[in-house]
């Protein structure tokens, strides 16, 4: 889909159906986003002592001939991890795999995106895969109050934990468990001055090869994420503009980058005056945007923001494993 000369959204037509109603005769698309060339070859294999780039890079290799997406993987872990891993995989996909490695890796991200610079004959972007540690402070888009049609702050008390623990199986020493809690609360669990009383996220990652160092920081990493009270919120805008200010269609914003906007602070943590740009106050992740454009509506952005870390893909994705 173009609007002008920009690509706004590259996919795969999953569906096309011809429809004849009132109004006359239309087709229906349905599409999915390139992610889905990502989910179509389960394959068997097995590593030792492998990074998460080289696993990769692999598994690209073994469906080359047919993969439809871009060779470049300049964007696959651009932070180079050092750490090792021994999975084996019965069946799993391309998407299956990086869910399971941003999983071992803890607070990673990934997606499929138009490709910056590389085009098909036709002229259309191909898709680049992106794998890399989630950005919570970087300023991709700016917003201001006059642009905010809407917004609804809502404060995820159901994902407070100041307890962390996590099982997993030791390669040497066999299953394991590993436990920490916020410095915040007493010796005995009582609440101190943590913000809220004592409760736990129990991780069962027994399927996993994961040594104790790589284990324990993994469960500090969720107790970062949960260990203060976040807010989910949800704005829709009507207009938009980069990290240095220039007005840009709508379209373009996309998920997995921060937006700025400085006015929502005061509602969401009741500061009379915006401080400096920091994440979770006045610098948002973005984690679902919504581009809705209809006849005779102005069109609408709506985004879903969140600064905590989301292990809900890959908890799913083991669900269809078992």
């Amino acid at each position: 889909v173009f609007d002008g000369r920009d690509c706004v959204y590259c996919g795969e037509i999953t569906e096309a159906a011809l429809t004849l109603d009132a109004t006359g005769e239309c087709v229906d698309l349905a599409a999915q986003g390139g992610s889905n060339a990502l989910a179509d070859d389960p394959l068997d294999s097995a590593y030792s002592s492998q990074t998460a780039a080289a696993i990769v890079a692999a598994e690209f290799t073994r469906r080359s001939a047919y993969l439809a997406v871009d060779a470049d993987q300049s964007a696959v872990f651009p932070n180079v991890p050092a750490a090792t891993f021994s999975p084996f995989f019965d069946g799993r996909t391309l998407e299956d795999i990086l869910h399971e490695l941003c999983d071992l890796l803890g607070d990673y991200a990934w997606g499929v995106w138009n490709h910056p610079t590389h085009r098909d004959a036709m002229g259309i972007p191909t898709w680049q895969l992106a794998v890399h540690p989630r950005d919570t402070s970087t300023v991709s888009w700016r917003a201001q109050l006059a642009d905010v049609a809407s917004w609804q702050i809502a404060p995820a008390a159901t994902r407070a934990y100041n307890g962390v623990t996590l099982h997993y199986l030791d390669a040497t020493n066999g299953p394991g468990a590993v436990t920490v809690t916020d410095s915040r609360l007493n010796g005995d669990l009582s609440q101190g001055s943590a913000p809220f009383r004592f409760r736990r996220f129990r991780r069962d990652m027994s399927s996993r090869m994961l040594t104790t160092a790589q284990a324990t920081a993994l469960a500090n990493q969720y107790l970062a994420s949960f260990k203060n009270v976040s807010n989910i919120i949800q704005v829709r805008l009507t207009a938009v503009r980069t990290g240095q200010g220039t007005p840009i269609p709508l379209a373009r914003v996309r998920a997995d980058t921060n937006i700025a906007i400085p006015e929502l602070l005061t509602r969401a943590a009741g500061f009379a005056v915006p401080p400096a740009m920091l994440p979770g106050t006045n610098i948002f992740y973005i984690r679902q945007a919504t581009y809705d454009e209809q006849s005779s509506k102005i069109p609408m952005l709506t985004l879903l923001l969140d600064q905590v870390a989301d292990f809900a893909a890959a908890d799913l994705t083991r669900l269809g494993w078992s």
